[in-house]
């Protein structure tokens, strides 16, 4: 396919590529593909001709257009056509490219394919099970309800699923399951809590393209960035009890506190589970800070009337570190690379600027409420986001932000657990370079950290112990958990 190499291809001729297929064969073709590929452990070589994301596009645009599909045989030619095809889609308005959009797309786009899952499902599992909250707002049988499992089974049956469309072409069958369990169930937990998580993450052609018309619908070549429902329901029935998962990895995304919460959104759109799992969040972040027993760490107090200080406060010899979480969830049109994303962001970002720099000025001035914390060495700020906010640290987001008496910088939720493992000196010298760095505290803070010659220790115990037991433990011995 050299001679399409420089030719400029619209997301139109795309469409129309991928309406020339079976619907179904297409799914399975790319469930094929998906379940070869490396996963979790970054880039690969391979990437450059079979992307994940890639395939998780062309499996999104079979959905959306499977109502003109024409059915046509696919052969390898045609899919690896498909590939190229997408892989020079213009996105590039005729305006001219806005690189900080663009930026953030590509992030949103490839970054998530290149990190591993188990820490999203760790995650999810100790922020609903083991992070204290004053009132919850959904019982733990209403969320037995919601999930189609029990709790503590959840992890565990999103890995079993997950594994076995890995090893299976990316195909699942109930019986499968069924199978596992005729040879090790009384050691496993039950298996209606696997059946019930397979329901829950299954759907149809039509339904999953129901739901995609429903979200918001992006013009022209940001249509790949678009919402892809397959990230809610990873597995397509295909006929006979069989299951496709196009994209295999999405599986185990689907079991995270993003997922959750966007689910949780569609079965209470009040906002209850969304505003619980906010307190979760920053409940989970000083567990997360305490667990070590290293770090001297304070919590959230009164500042005034009817006013707080921000979440968390950590004292190092270094510097004092201000905390704020932020829910900062993204909206597809900042993830879709739309020429609105660096003020969406800073929408996002803005509340938690204001708080960082009113609780450093009392702590400065040694206000009567601030008297326990130092005001003898430097302060940072700190914005802990349960979804990462790609570029959140850019130049052209902080000149749209508030301006702060303090450095500050914003970090994900990922990121910031494995920060609670170092010990106090290295994690208060390690942000403050960060934080005033001229260049580098524009970066994200693990790629600032690279350019600068800086690292710290990277895992986090409180994530292995609660990975061995929601997962590791309970596995049957025919599944891999590589």
């Amino acid at each position: 396919m050299v001679w399409e190499d420089s030719r400029r291809v619209f997301y139109s001729e795309f469409q129309s590529a991928v309406k020339q297929f079976d619907t179904l064969e297409l799914l399975c073709a790319i469930g094929d593909e998906s379940a070869r590929l490396k996963q979790f452990e970054g880039w690969d070589s391979e990437w450059a001709t079979v992307a994940p994301w890639s395939l998780s596009a062309i499996a999104r645009e079979a959905i959306m257009s499977s109502n003109a599909s024409r059915g046509k045989p696919l052969d390898r030619r045609h899919f690896v056509r498909l590939l190229n095809l997408f892989r020079q889609v213009d996105v590039i308005p005729y305006g001219g490219l806005n690189t900080l959009p663009f930026l953030i797309s590509l992030n949103h786009a490839q970054f998530p394919y290149q990190i591993s899952a188990k820490e999203e499902i760790t995650r999810l599992m100790l922020v609903l099970l083991e992070t204290e909250i004053d009132k919850r707002s959904k019982s733990v049988d209403e969320m037995a309800e919601f999930l189609m499992a029990p709790l503590e089974d959840v992890a565990f049956a999103t890995f079993i699923l997950w594994a076995l469309a890995r090893t299976n072409k990316g195909m699942v069958h109930p019986d499968q399951v069924r199978n596992l369990y005729r040879e090790s169930g009384d050691k496993l937990p039950p298996m209606d809590s696997v059946l019930g998580t397979l329901l829950r993450l299954t759907t149809t052609v039509w339904s999953a393209r129901e739901d995609g018309l429903r979200a918001t619908q992006m013009k022209g070549g940001l249509q790949q960035y678009g919402y892809n429902p397959l990230m809610s329901t990873p597995f397509v029935s295909i006929g006979n009890g069989w299951l496709c998962a196009p994209q295999s990895q999405f599986v185990l995304r689907s079991c995270s506190l993003e997922s959750i919460y966007y689910a949780g959104l569609k079965k209470w759109p009040d906002g209850s589970l969304s505003t619980e799992l906010g307190h979760r969040v920053e409940a989970y972040i000083g567990m997360q800070l305490r667990h070590t027993g290293l770090l001297d760490v304070r919590p959230e107090f009164t500042i005034g009337k009817g006013k707080k200080s921000i979440d968390w406060v950590v004292v190092t010899p270094a510097a004092v570190i201000l905390i704020e979480s932020k829910g900062a969830r993204i909206p597809i049109e900042v993830r879709a690379g739309m020429d609105v994303a660096a003020q969406l962001i800073t929408n996002r970002l803005t509340e938690a600027y204001v708080q960082l720099n009113r609780t450093a000025t009392g702590v400065k001035t040694a206000g009567p409420m601030f008297d326990h914390i130092p005001n003898d060495r430097p302060i940072i700020g700190i914005i802990v986001t349960a979804e990462p906010v790609y570029m959140g640290n850019a130049p052209d987001v902080r000149t749209l932000l508030p301006k702060s008496d303090i450095p500050i910088g914003a970090v994900s939720v990922r990121d910031f657990e494995q920060l609670c493992a170092w010990n106090p000196n290295v994690l208060g010298e390690t942000l403050l370079a960060w934080v005033n760095h001229v260049q580098f505290s524009g970066y994200d803070l693990f790629g600032a950290l690279k350019e600068m010659g800086l690292s710290g220790e990277r895992g986090n115990s409180l994530q292995d112990d609660a990975f061995e037991r929601y997962v590791r433990i309970k596995l049957p011995p025919e599944i891999d958990e590589a």
